[in-house]
C-alpha cells in the first residue's frame, strides 16, 4: 500500500508541476519576459516544484533527512540522468553563456552549500541568505535578458486580461496538486524507510530524489527530441541552482529547528554534487556540446552511485572499497575530459 501511495504521490507531483509550468510560462509571456529568462527561471523553477513541495513539507513534519536527501538526490539525478538521457537522444549544443556564467554559478552555489553545512546544519540566517541569493539571481537574469533585448515569444491571440486570469488559475491548481502529492510522497517514503529499516536520507536521495526529478527528465527529453538543446541544458542548471538556494533555504526557514545535515552526506554525497558541476564544465567545453559518449558516462556514474547507496543501506563490507573505486573513476573521467578539452583547444588554434 505504501508503494502505491508513493507512485500516486509522484504522479500527482509530475501532473501538478506540468500544470504549474504551463500557467507560469504563459503568464511570463504575457508580461513579455524573454524565452531565455523563461527557460532559466520559470521552466527550471516550475519543474523543481515537486522538490520544493516535498522538502518543505518534510521539514515541517520533522523529516529533515528526506528534505535534504531529496535535494541532494535530485541535483545528482538531474546531471547524471537527465543530461545523460538527453545527450543520448541528440548531442547537446552548449552556449557560451552557459559555460561562462550559469555552470560556474551552479558550482559556486554547491560550494556555498558545503561551506554552510560544515557545522552539521543550516540555521535560519544561512537559509535566509540562500533565499536572498535566489531572488538576486532571478532579478539579475530578468534584467540581463531585457538589457540584451532578446526577442519575446509570440503572445496568444486571446486578450491579455483573460489569459492572465486563466493562467493564474493554472498556477493555483498546480500548487494544490503539488501539496497533495508531496503529502503522499513524504508519508509513503518515511513509511517505507521504517519498514525496511533504511535510513530516510538514502530513501530521499534515491526514490524521492529521482521521483521528484521526473518533470526535469520529461522536459529535457522532449526538448532534446525537438533539438531545443538550450532548454534541455538550461532546465537542469537552473533547477539545480533553484534546488539549493530556494528549496533548501525555504526548508531551513520552515524547519522547527536548524535543518540538520547528516555527516555521511558531507563526506560522500556532497562530493558527488561538486563532481557533477566539474564534469559539466569540462564536458561543456569539449566542442561546446555534450556528446553521446559523455551521456553514457553520466548514466553509468549514476548507476554506480546508486549501487553504493544500496550497499551502504545494507551495511555491505565492500561499500568502502566501492566508494574508493567510484571516486577514482570520477577523478579519472574529470582528468580525461580536461585533457580532451585542452587537446581540442590546441587543434582549433
Amino acid at each position: 500500500m505504501l508503494t502505491l501511495y508513493l507512485i500516486a504521490g509522484i504522479g500527482l507531483l509530475v501532473f501538478g508541476s506540468d500544470v504549474l509550468v504551463r500557467g507560469a510560462s504563459n503568464l511570463a509571456k504575457i508580461f513579455k519576459i524573454s524565452p531565455l529568462t523563461i527557460g532559466l527561471t520559470v521552466v527550471a523553477f516550475g519543474t523543481s516544484a515537486p522538490e520544493a513541495a516535498v522538502s518543505v513539507f518534510s521539514a515541517l513534519k520533522s523529516h529533515p533527512d528526506i528534505a535534504v536527501g531529496n535535494i541532494v538526490g535530485s541535483n545528482i539525478f538531474n546531471v547524471f540522468v537527465v543530461l545523460g538521457c538527453s545527450a543520448l537522444i541528440t548531442p547537446l549544443v552548449v552556449t557560451k553563456q552557459v559555460i561562462k556564467t550559469e555552470t560556474p554559478l551552479m558550482l559556486a552555489v554547491s560550494i556555498l552549500l558545503i561551506v554552510q553545512s560544515l557545522d552539521g546544519s543550516l540555521n535560519k540566517i544561512e537559509s535566509t541568505v540562500f533565499l536572498l541569493l535566489i531572488f538576486i539571481y532571478t532579478g539579475w537574469t530578468i534584467f540581463k535578458s531585457r538589457k540584451e533585448q532578446i526577442k519575446n515569444l509570440a503572445l496568444n491571440n486571446q486578450s491579455p486580461k483573460h489569459n492572465a486570469i486563466v493562467f493564474v488559475c493554472f498556477i493555483i491548481v498546480g500548487l494544490i496538486i503539488l501539496v497533495l502529492g508531496s503529502k503522499l510522497v513524504v508519508y509513503s517514503a518515511s513509511g517505507i524507510a521504517r519498514y525496511f529499516g533504511v535510513n530516510e536520507m538514502i530513501i530521499g536521495i534515491t526514490i524521492v530524489g529521482a521521483g521528484t526529478s521526473l518533470p526535469e527528465l520529461t522536459t529535457s527529453i522532449v526538448a532534446a527530441v525537438k533539438k531545443d538543446t538550450d532548454i534541455a541544458i538550461g532546465n537542469v542548471i537552473g533547477s539545480n541552482i533553484f534546488n539549493i538556494l530556494f528549496i533548501l533555504g525555504l526548508s531551513g526557514i520552515f524547519s522547527p529547528i536548524n535543518l540538520p545535515i547528516d555527516p555521511s552526506v558531507l563526506s560522500f554525497d556532497f562530493i558527488n554534487i561538486i563532481a557533477t558541476c566539474l564534469l559539466c564544465m569540462t564536458f561543456f567545453i569539449t566542442g561546446f556540446k555534450v556528446d553521446r559518449w559523455e551521456g553514457i558516462t553520466f548514466i553509468a556514474l549514476y548507476v554506480m552511485y546508486v549501487l553504493i547507496l544500496i550497499g551502504t543501506s545494507k551495511n555491505s563490507p565492500v561499500t568502502a572499497s566501492m566508494k574508493n573505486i567510484y571516486i577514482f573513476i570520477l577523478i579519472s573521467v574529470f582528468l580525461f575530459s580536461c585533457f580532451h578539452a585542452l587537446k581540442q583547444r590546441k587543434q582549433l588554434r
